[in-house]
């Protein structure tokens, strides 16, 4: 794979020598202002070191050998700490740069891929799958805007590695309206344009040898919550099996709310929730947007989306109206799994509820 062109990454000082995130800026359109960035910072610094302690307590606490946090805000990324380490034979720490599995948040990427060739005329969302070659017993019957609506990640049945998903069907839709494979599109697209340096398919046919290197280890967490080695399959489609680091989720988050990668109106039709509540009524009111969960909760519109596979787990958590995004990945199940996010529902996320808590003021 061609060498990536760094996206522009600026370090600003803070008054304080704090021991709780990095506190870096991000931003691709011009520098920001440094004594913006001090005040931001300092005004943050209560929450960020409450909510540093939080998550370290958390990471122990549930037996997750590596994990590592960012929070953009404003375009920029104001904060980025790992915790923990990313390979613990080898005792090599996890960072914001340390690249996990994405699982199921792959799909905020092949949702973004599909926007952007309506744009552009080449896909139309109300058409039948049927028209893009997907035959009608795999899902042929509906629309590419119901497909992209259908975001729940299901699990696995007994003895497989992952879940049959509909989701998946959209390599096909991908290919007949480009020529080309989801692969090729998502490098030349997104990861390329936006310079994501940690970011690449997860398997080792399809994937960038350099990222795959420094890939966060997978573990198992057992009874007595001690790290166990673990493995990754090697599957990769649209409906999962992108790898990428915490950086590079600020990247494409910023390039995603800054219209790098789809007009504004596109990116309201993803936010906008469908006609499809969550599954689980007991539940908070959920629904799928196009590609992302749109939730409202204490009166806070939140988009958001997770993965997780058997060593792995993933969350961002977006909330525009107060251009704040909160971004988490772990080398284990247990950053998610006993969230049972999968229902639709983010208040079930102890680690979400959190940063609601600090950061937005949202009760728990």
């Amino acid at each position: 794979m061609k060498q990536r062109t760094r996206a522009l990454l600026i370090v600003t000082t803070t008054l304080l020598v704090l021991s709780v995130f990095a506190v870096v800026s991000l931003h691709y359109e011009s520098r920001p202002d440094a004594e913006d960035c001090e005040q931001l910072v300092a005004d943050l610094t209560p929450h960020l070191a409450t909510f540093e302690r939080f998550l370290q307590d958390f990471q122990r606490a549930n037996g997750i050998p590596g994990m590592a946090a960012g929070i953009v805000h404003d375009g920029r990324l104001i904060c980025a700490r790992g915790f923990g380490f990313a390979d613990l034979d080898r005792q090599i720490p996890a960072t914001p740069e340390t690249p996990f599995h994405l699982d199921a948040l792959t799909r905020p990427f092949s949702a973004t891929l599909v926007l952007h060739l309506m744009e552009q005329g080449r896909i139309q969302l109300d058409d039948p799958l049927a028209n893009y070659g997907v035959a009608s017993g795999t899902g042929g019957d509906c629309t590419v805007r119901q497909l992209l609506a259908d975001i729940w990640q299901r699990p696995a049945p007994n003895g497989a590695d992952r879940a049959q998903d509909r989701f998946a069907t959209l390599g096909a839709v991908l290919r007949q309206a480009t020529g080309k494979p989801f692969r090729d599109l998502l490098l030349e697209r997104i990861i390329f344009p936006i310079g994501l340096e940690d970011s690449s398919p997860g398997n080792q046919r399809d994937g960038d040898a350099g990222v795959l290197s420094r890939l966060a280890r997978p573990y198992r967490v057992g009874d007595l919550r001690q790290p166990l080695a673990g493995s990754y399959g090697e599957y990769f489609g649209t409906d999962s099996g992108l790898v990428s680091s915490v950086r590079d989720l600020a990247r494409f988050d910023i390039a995603l709310t800054q219209g790098s990668l789809l007009d504004s109106d596109s990116r309201e039709l993803a936010f906008t929730p469908t006609s499809a509540p969550t599954p689980d009524p007991a539940g908070q009111p959920s629904f799928s947007g196009l590609g992302w969960f749109v939730q409202d909760v204490a009166g806070e519109r939140l988009i958001w989306h997770h993965g997780q596979g058997a060593c792995s787990s993933s969350l961002i958590l977006k909330i525009p109206a107060r251009r704040l995004t909160f971004i988490v990945l772990a080398n284990t199940r247990h950053l998610t799994h006993t969230a049972t996010l999968e229902r639709g529902d983010i208040t079930r996320s102890p680690v979400a509820m959190a940063f609601l808590e600090n950061f937005v003021r949202v009760p728990g």
